[in-house]
């Protein structure tokens, strides 16, 4: 069995990888475009290898939907621009800016 799980977030860019092999598996993760890091872990069965790698697999998603599920509660902020009726006529704006500089 072989997965491959990509995040691509923000400034995240990551992926985990696993793959069975007879009675082991090899977790491999890091950033995009490199190698990573991988971990390889014997066991004493076939079954006992599976039942494991889709355990960690499983924790993986289910991780990452409770990321997702966790940002999208959060309040959208949304970019406005000011109301030009409410920014402070020129010469007003003219006059703060000399009265902070002479102080």
């Amino acid at each position: 069995m072989f997965r491959h799980l990509k995040l691509i977030d923000g400034s995240s860019d990551k992926f985990w990888q696993i793959e069975t092999k007879g009675n082991s598996h090899t977790v491999t993760y890091g950033r995009n475009g490199t190698d990573g890091q991988s971990k390889t872990k014997a066991f004493d069965s076939d079954e006992t290898c599976l039942k494991d790698a889709e355990k960690l697999i499983a924790e993986k998603i289910k991780k990452v939907i409770r990321m997702m599920a966790c940002r999208s509660s959060l309040p959208q902020r949304k970019k406005e621009l000011p109301n030009p009726s409410k920014l402070l006529p020129m010469n007003t704006l003219n006059l703060f800016v000399r009265q902070i500089l002479m102080v």
